[in-house]
């Protein structure tokens, strides 16, 4: 892929490669492959850069990718969250996240719902879980 340029294309080709290596814990080839993307990044290339690091046990990391997608302006989508909100460190990142997700109009969908609501009882705030349950459309599946 390397040699024939396909990395030039489009993002597919480099998010499926950041992809394989995290999978096969090669981690280092994977940041290879993300920092040396001649397209600039969008977000996929960045969720698949969070997935691997969470995959690996590297949360904080995660986290610092995730912050940093957010300062070059690549706007999360509905896959990043959940990831992002695995990655927080405390409950103040938790709570920024869910005022990315409430202001992108995000916060009735059942994976990041399910997400926050992990999220927040995790550090044991249970009013804020509560809250959040009860504004999911879907209830009877949230996912623990």
């Amino acid at each position: 892929m390397l040699r024939c340029g396909h990395l030039n294309s489009s993002p597919l080709p480099t998010t499926s490669l950041i992809n394989m290596y995290s999978k096969c814990n090669s981690l280092s080839y994977a940041l290879s492959v993300f920092y040396a993307s001649p397209l600039g990044h969008n977000v996929f290339p960045y969720n698949a850069i969070i997935v691997g690091l969470i995959a690996n046990d590297l949360p904080k990391r995660a986290f610092e990718f995730y912050c940093q997608m957010r300062v070059v302006g690549v706007v999360p989508d509905k896959f990043t969250f959940p990831c992002a909100l695995k990655a927080c460190c405390n409950v103040v990142d938790v709570k920024n996240i869910h005022g990315l997700v409430f202001k992108l109009g995000l916060e009735v969908d059942l994976f990041i719902g399910s997400s926050l609501l992990h999220s927040y009882l995790m550090y044991g705030m249970v009013d804020f879980a509560l809250d959040v349950f009860e504004e999911l459309p879907e209830r009877e599946d949230v996912m623990l």
